[in-house]
Order: C-alpha cells, then sequence, then structure tokens
C-alpha cells in the first residue's frame, strides 16, 4: 500500500517504549480496505517527501528528443539522456539541503555504477587520486519545475544538433498542463484532508 498525507505526529507508548507515528492520508478509503491483511505484521515503512507526478508527455518528449538526438550523434538513446541528466539535471539534496557530493578514486567511474555524477573537482590523500562529484537526483523522481529544466536542455541540444523541435508555443502549452493537472491534485489531496 502507498499513500500521500502528512504526518500528524509521534508519541510514545510508555508500556514497549516503541514510538508510534501517526500519518494522516489522502485515501482513506483505501487503507480501511488494506489495513486488515496488514495488521500485526512486520512491514517495511519508508515516508518520503512528496513529489508532484512530472508529465508523461513531457517524459515521452524527452525520450524521443534522446533518441533523435542519438540518431544524429550516431550513438545511443541512454547516452545522450545521460549526458543531458549530467548538463541539466536537478541536484541531489541531503536531508539538510545541501548539495549531495561524492568522492571517488579517479579510477571510478559512477556512470558505470548507473549512478547521476556531474564531476566538480579532483584532489589527492595520501598519494591516491580522488575526483569530486555532485550528484544529480533521477530523473523518475523529478516534479514538473525539475522535468521543465531537464526538458528544455534537451530541446536546447537538440536544436544545436539540427533536429527539428515542436514549436515553443506548443512545448509551452504542454508544460502548462502539466502545471494544471499539479494544481487540480494537489487541490484534490488538500480536499480530501479536510
Amino acid at each position: 500500500m502507498e499513500l500521500t498525507g502528512k504526518l500528524q505526529g509521534i508519541s510514545r507508548d510508555m508500556v514497549t517504549g516503541q514510538c508510534l507515528v501517526t500519518f494522516a492520508v489522502n485515501d482513506s478509503a483505501r487503507v480501511v480496505e488494506q489495513s486488515a491483511e496488514l495488521r500485526d505484521k512486520e512491514l517495511n515503512i519508508k515516508a518520503t517527501k512528496y513529489h508532484k507526478p512530472r508529465s508523461l508527455d513531457a517524459n515521452a518528449y524527452h525520450w524521443a528528443l534522446c533518441h533523435k538526438i542519438a540518431h544524429a550523434l550516431q550513438t545511443d538513446a541512454k547516452s545522450i539522456h545521460y549526458e543531458l541528466m549530467i548538463s541539466y539535471g536537478t541536484p541531489l539534496e541531503n536531508p539538510d539541503g545541501s548539495k549531495a557530493v561524492i568522492s571517488v578514486l579517479k579510477v571510478v567511474n559512477p556512470r558505470r555504477a548507473g549512478i547521476y555524477a556531474r564531476k566538480i573537482g579532483s584532489g589527492s590523500v595520501e598519494g591516491k587520486e580522488f575526483d569530486h562529484y555532485l550528484l544529480i537526483k533521477p530523473s523518475h523522481l523529478y516534479d514538473s519545475k525539475e522535468m521543465a529544466q531537464l526538458l528544455d536542455g534537451t530541446v536546447y541540444e537538440a536544436q544545436a544538433s539540427g533536429i527539428e523541435t515542436i514549436p515553443p508555443e506548443r512545448l509551452k502549452r504542454m508544460m502548462e498542463a502539466l502545471e494544471e493537472h499539479e494544481r487540480r491534485t494537489q487541490k484534490k489531496q488538500e480536499n480530501k484532508s479536510m
């Protein structure tokens, strides 16, 4: 069961000493329906900050352009996507809001591990050479603003490769439709929580 909602409170059971975490969820009917099968069972629990879903149209357009750019440059779409993520992607943030940075031995390539990382420097410690990377958030976690930034970069790179892109007004309408969808979704969630 995966839900959206808000953290309402945290308390401690005086008998067991366990923390009790209370959430106000947006889909109460589903919780009631599915909670019986989960009661008294060991669960994996993960609470993360809500992100508005990105537009599937925008995502599909990004990948269509990746394929066209790859064809023009005689490479593969995944490589183009990776390079676009590094150039135009949103930096990953730590829980405190700072940017996530890693340092790895110079011989290590973060891309081989499937990590989006933009090189930001290098250094050495005790004779060992290191590269420093700013981690980039995976695009499946992007909200509409982050997806728009990536898509703007994708369109720019496509045009630089001589690839025809949709007219700016159509792209603008696509992004406006996404924003409107997100506003309606947010309003529905707010109404459900009342």
